[in-house]
C-alpha cells in the first residue's frame, strides 16, 4: 500500500459524488517548486493573441471514485499538448493507468511532481488507454509501448511569484500548450453549471484540472505583474468529472469558464515541452 507521511490529504468526495485527489506534502512540494525550472512571460514583448484555445484537443473523461485528478490533469495536459502540435497520438483517451500504477501515487491522491514519470522517470511517458483501460482503482505498474512523452516540464511563474494571466496566455496562445493547474474545488465550485465563475473563495487547494483556453475579453492589456484589469478575462477549465459536469466548450461538456485566480485557480501551473521552448 502506498503511504506518505506529513501530508495535506484532500481526497474528499463531493456531495455530488465527484472525487478530487490532491495529496500534498507542503515541505516536499516547496522543494519541488524550488528545484523546478520556471517560465515567466512577464518580460515577454512579443504578440499574445487576445484569445486562444486548445480545448478542441481535450479528451474529457471521468476519474470516478478514484482520487486521480492529479493524473488526469498531468497526463491530460501532455496528451492535449501533443495533439495541439499535430503529434501522432493514436487513442482518443490517454492511458490514465500509467501514472496511477507506476508513479509513487495512486487513487489516494498525488501532486505535480508525478510529471517526472512522463519525462525522465519510469517509462518516461504514457501508453494507450486501450492497452490497459482505466478502472478507477489502484493498479500495478505494467509495461506497454509509450505513445506520449516529453523531454521536460516547467512551472509557470517564477520561484517567488505565482503564475499570472499573461503566463497562462503565453503558454496557450504562443506556445500552444495546455496547462496543468490546481484549484480549491469548494462546494460552489463543484456545483458550477454555466457562465463565468468568479467566486473569490480562498479554501484549501484540493483538486487539479487543466486550463486549455483563455479570452482577454478585448485587447490583452497586462499590468506590470502580468494581470488584466479587474473583472476582465476568463479561462477555459477542463475538469475530470465527465462530460455531464459543467458547460460545453469546443462541442463537449466537462468544462468551466472561470476568472483566473477564482478559488485560487492556477496558483500553481505546469507545462510540458512540446517541442523545445527555446
Amino acid at each position: 500500500m502506498k503511504q506518505l507521511t506529513m501530508l495535506i490529504m484532500v481526497l474528499a468526495i463531493t456531495a455530488q459524488g465527484y472525487s478530487r485527489g490532491l495529496l500534498r506534502d507542503p515541505k516536499k512540494f516547496a522543494e519541488f517548486k524550488k528545484s523546478a525550472r520556471h517560465i515567466s512571460a512577464t518580460k515577454y514583448e512579443g504578440e499574445i493573441p487576445d484569445k486562444a484555445s486548445v480545448s478542441q484537443f481535450v479528451s474529457i473523461s471521468n476519474q470516478k471514485s478514484c482520487g486521480a485528478c492529479w493524473d488526469f490533469s498531468l497526463t491530460g495536459t501532455l496528451h492535449t499538448s501533443l495533439k495541439a502540435h499535430g503529434k501522432p497520438v493514436p487513442d482518443a483517451e490517454p492511458g490514465w493507468n500509467y501514472l496511477l500504477g507506476c508513479s509513487p501515487y495512486g487513487c489516494g491522491g498525488g501532486d505535480f511532481d508525478a510529471a517526472a514519470w512522463l519525462t525522465t522517470k519510469g517509462q518516461k511517458g504514457y501508453w494507450k488507454n486501450s492497452d490497459f483501460p482505466y478502472t478507477a482503482r489502484n493498479v500495478k505498474c505494467k509495461s506497454f509501448p509509450v505513445i506520449g512523452t516529453s523531454p521536460k516540464y516547467a512551472m509557470l511563474g517564477t520561484k517567488t511569484s505565482n503564475p499570472s494571466f499573461k503566463d497562462i496566455a503565453y503558454a496557450i496562445g504562443v506556445l500552444k500548450l495546455a496547462v496543468s493547474v490546481d484549484v480549491a474545488a469548494t462546494g460552489r465550485w463543484s456545483n458550477y453549471e454555466e457562465g463565468i465563475y468568479s467566486n473569490s473563495a480562498s479554501g484549501r487547494i484540493n483538486h487539479m484540472v487543466m486550463i486549455t483556453g483563455y479570452d482577454c475579453e478585448g485587447k490583452c492589456e497586462f499590468d506590470a505583474k502580468g494581470e488584466l484589469p479587474k473583472g476582465k478575462g476568463f479561462v477555459e477549465v477542463a475538469n475530470s468529472w465527465g462530460k455531464k459536469w459543467g458547460t460545453e466548450v469546443a462541442g463537449q461538456g466537462g468544462f468551466m469558464l472561470s476568472r483566473l485566480h477564482a478559488n485560487r485557480l492556477g496558483e500553481d501551473a505546469l507545462i510540458f515541452d512540446i517541442p523545445a521552448w527555446e
